[in-house]
């Protein structure tokens, strides 16, 4: 066994983790609760109930944390359920603050399913114990009991002893299944105190392994693609339509696939005091939203109302720093996508070999004759101009047939036309504060990468050939028009990024000189 070792008060404490899981379970959730402790610097114990034990009579969860509790030479005991982590890399230091140096146990609230009139209890996923405490309560069995569920029996004891039992508080779920009080209710993916994952009815249920999985890489920042969407409150619809594409999308992706959503909601720009709609109604909705694509994505949705984020382009050139995934995508909320983007978006990743690279789908004609490079050749005889607003999206964003990666000469690609470019080409780049909030972003970008690739950096443009997306002019609409005061800087904005763009570059190839 491993241990960990603590000094609380100038005492140096021993602690066992502990996690008991049988052949049956899907290693995953094995591999992926070593590395989030790994992660965290923790030392867990993960113990298999092979044939041997089974035979000595450990037939049961609660068989196995009584022989621990009775048997291992620790100070605390901490057991977690196979198919719970924590969130924090300090939960042991918050665990032995709220037990130490009294009679106490602590476990996620939990009410029992199987058994009616029961109050909530401390759960098994995540408890802990010391073995002081253990011994005071006479080292009863964790096994069910006629009363009891697994571990249940203990907080029974602890009350008739007049030994304290706490409570980590559950806080949210994706998936409400069971009550807990008061018309609360648990279920799966379940969060204590921001402190906690417990996912919760694991067996031989790939949905459910796979909302492990995605949270275990969400600490472990193992995100194979992070997508930017910023909006302003008149485009929450469009953002609806969109999410509802890619939550098809969804249906086509490999349970290996890690996809962090990050949406923003612009909340600056609108004068809410001569408003009839408010903010709190576009802030519900987002966050509604976010429920659909939790089902499927890590997310990160938020509503920014304190100046600090005036447009895409802020919200860009943020998401680049802190970014820990492989790709970004970009992609506006009124542009049409197939139900395969997502997926052949993702193999593409694991195929391309250059560590710097950008990738686009392809498109219809746009403004003019330069974006021709990118043109699907279903659509290559059509004209170029403004005649593209009013063509059907859902009739020429489509996936026709087969779909091919292939490089092009040069660079050409839209800020906000689902474009992925490599997290270290982006962040090699990343975005000027003097280009501002809006505009020229994507223009800069590719000016910088062909310095990059006259100073010898292999840096490649593929396009994924027969997968269009369309941006939506023709049915977008805006019902809010009449009941939002909007304060509109766009041009202010576009001013600021022309200003600033020359001197930007010079710098840039400065910086980056062959």
């Amino acid at each position: 066994m491993k241990y960990n070792h603590i000094t609380k008060n100038g005492k140096n404490l021993k602690i066992g983790i502990y996690t008991a899981y049988f052949a049956s379970l899907d290693p995953r959730f094995i591999t992926y609760q070593k590395k989030v402790f790994d992660k965290f610097g923790i030392e867990i114990n993960q113990i298999l109930v092979e044939p041997n034990l089974l035979n000595r009579g450990f037939n049961s969860h609660g068989t196995l944390l009584t022989e621990l509790s009775r048997n291992e030479d620790v100070d605390y005991l901490i057991f977690f359920d196979a198919d719970a982590i924590p969130l924090k890399s300090n939960f042991i230091d918050i665990i032995l603050d709220r037990i130490y140096g009294k009679h106490a146990i602590i476990g996620i609230e939990q009410h029992s399913n199987r058994l009616p009139n029961t109050t909530p209890y401390a759960g098994p996923a995540c408890f802990a114990i010391s073995k002081e405490t253990y011994n005071t309560l006479g080292q009863p069995a964790y096994n069910e009991t006629t009363r009891s569920d697994v571990a249940e029996e203990l907080s029974y004891i602890s009350k008739e002893k007049n030994v304290e039992v706490n409570f980590f508080k559950f806080s949210n779920c994706e998936v409400p299944c069971w009550p807990l009080k008061d018309d609360v209710y648990f279920g799966i993916a379940s969060v204590y105190e921001d402190l906690i994952f417990h996912n919760f009815e694991s067996r031989n249920n790939s949905e459910h392994t796979n909302r492990f999985v995605k949270k275990c890489k969400e600490i472990l920042n193992e995100i194979d693609l992070h997508m930017l969407i910023h909006i302003m409150p008149y485009e929450i619809d469009q953002l609806e339509i969109l999410l509802t594409q890619l939550k098809h999308n969804s249906k086509y992706l490999t349970e290996d696939d890690t996809i962090l959503v990050d949406i923003l909601l612009n909340l600056n720009l609108v004068d809410w005091d001569n408003s009839i709609f408010p903010k709190s109604y576009f802030i519900n909705k987002l966050y509604q939203l976010e429920r659909l694509t939790k089902t499927w994505a890590i997310t990160d949705f938020k509503a920014n109302d304190d100046q600090t984020v005036l447009g895409c382009v802020s919200h860009r050139r943020e998401a680049i720093k802190n970014t820990n995934s492989k790709a970004l995508l970009t992609i506006d909320a009124d542009i049409v996508i197939s139900p395969y983007l997502l997926f052949h978006v993702l193999s593409s990743i694991k195929v391309i070999k250059n560590t710097y690279y950008v990738l686009t789908p392809q498109i219809s004609p746009l403004w003019d004759d330069s974006w021709k490079l990118l043109v699907n050749k279903n659509y290559i005889n059509e004209p170029a101009g403004n005649i593209f607003k009013f063509r059907d999206p859902y009739k020429y964003s489509n996936c026709f047939g087969d779909v091919n990666l292939q490089s092009i000469n040069g660079f050409k690609f839209g800020g906000g036309l689902a474009t992925v470019i490599s997290s270290k080409l982006a962040k090699m780049v990343n975005i000027p504060e003097k280009l501002g909030h809006y505009g020229l972003e994507d223009t800069y970008m590719m000016f910088c990468f062909d310095i990059l690739k006259q100073k010898g950096i292999d840096i490649i443009q593929y396009i994924l050939e027969n997968e269009v997306v369309v941006e939506d002019h023709l049915f977008r609409a805006n019902p809010y028009k009449e009941y939002l005061t909007i304060i509109n800087r766009q041009e202010e904005f576009k001013k600021i990024a022309h200003e600033n763009f020359e001197n930007e570059i010079n710098n840039f190839r400065k910086n980056n000189s062959i």
